[in-house]
């Protein structure tokens, strides 16, 4: 996967464009608003964000109460 992917670069870079509206695969004209298939849900571009934010800094500990 690392080998086909230049070492996960490919894969953040597909996770950054979700995360800033853009679908990477689908082509853009300058100056034109974005098609509906252009466009990105809110969602998935928040859980873009979370996924990239994981593995760029980690999981906080989850803590378990124990009563």
């Amino acid at each position: 996967m690392l080998e086909t992917t230049y070492e996960g670069k490919e894969l953040v870079d597909a996770l950054v464009s979700i995360a800033r509206g853009v679908m990477s695969n689908v082509a853009v004209q300058a100056d034109s608003r974005p098609r509906k298939d252009q466009q990105v849900r809110p969602a998935d571009q928040v859980k873009a964000i979370e996924m990239l934010l994981d593995r760029g800094f980690g999981r906080l500990p989850q803590q378990l109460d124990v009563a």
